[in-house]
């Protein structure tokens, strides 16, 4: 994602926040944009509409979920290309992989990505994603 202050950044960062509280048909255009303290019409010039904005919120998203795991991934791929696997090392990751999971379902920090990720993703979702692309 761009800059902190870029407007694309407040419209995403904006969009996380009012779709994660309110859901998708419950979140206005106008709301966004009065969140995000930008002029209304930049949605439709960075997004296009509000489906596209919504897309945007969850390739972020979901960006932000794959880093949560990243490093525990490496690892596992690294001690597979050492062929260093063993039973001993397979549990003790399948604990870690555990133990993460269970921060990113209850930590706090963690909520509006499991928000926005989980309860609020329209029915049909690969229909609606096509109709935004």
């Amino acid at each position: 994602m761009e800059g902190n202050n870029s407007t694309k950044t407040k419209l995403i960062k904006a969009g996380i926040k009012l779709f994660s509280q309110y859901g998708y048909a419950a979140t206005s255009t106008r709301m966004i944009a009065s969140e995000a303290e930008v002029n209304l019409s930049a949605i439709a010039f960075h997004y296009s509409n509000k489906e596209r904005l919504y897309v945007a919120c969850l390739e972020y998203m979901l960006e932000k979920v794959k880093g949560y795991y990243a490093a525990s991934y490496m690892e596992i791929e690294g001690t597979f290309k050492q062929d260093a696997m063993t039973p001993q090392k397979a549990y003790e990751f399948l604990e870690k992989l555990i133990d993460l999971q269970i921060e990113v379902a209850f930590a706090p920090q963690y909520k509006t990505t499991l928000d926005i990720l989980g309860e609020q993703w329209p029915r049909g979702y690969e229909a609606f994603v096509s109709r935004c692309l």
